[in-house]
């Protein structure tokens, strides 16, 4: 058997797997007639929609608050606040309250672009936030972040 009759066969099988691919290649293709391709139809939304879908909050994970009054007239309330968070962005601490009587709840969270691509890294905080408000005296239940704490002012 001389070479030209052994690379006969390996010549075969590569025309095979060749022709095999063309075929499945012109088989996906030709599932449309046309072979039009379709926009995606445009999302319906707002103006403000498409701002607050731009954006995603990304909470805080409070370890410790500590509360303290300041003896002035009106009394004054700061937090002294410690935990992390969940990526190695950085933004500002954004600080949103709700208030319902003598309960305050207290959301601490950062901003930022659904487009940011963050390292998964815990990045720990301290904050002094100052409660601004004229504050009654009598016994102030606040939420920080799940962190419950009764104030006595």
């Amino acid at each position: 058997m001389n070479q030209r009759d052994r690379s006969l066969p390996v010549f075969y099988l590569i025309f095979s797997v060749l022709v095999l691919m063309v075929l499945t290649l012109q088989s996906g293709c030709a599932n449309r007639k046309d072979n039009a391709i379709i926009p995606a139809p445009a999302p319906r939304s707002s103006p403000q929609d498409r701002d607050i879908a731009k954006t995603r909050r990304i909470p805080a994970i409070v370890k410790t608050v500590e509360a303290n009054v300041i003896e002035s007239e009106p009394p004054q309330l700061s937090l002294a606040v410690t935990g992390n968070f969940q990526d190695g962005c950085e933004s500002s601490l954004e600080v949103e309250r709700k208030q319902d009587g003598n309960r305050l709840k207290i959301v601490l969270y950062r901003e930022l672009s659904v487009d940011l691509v963050c390292p998964a890294v815990l990045v720990p905080f301290q904050e002094i936030i100052t409660l601004e408000g004229k504050w009654t005296t009598r016994t102030h239940v606040l939420d920080v972040n799940g962190i419950i704490l009764e104030v006595k002012i």
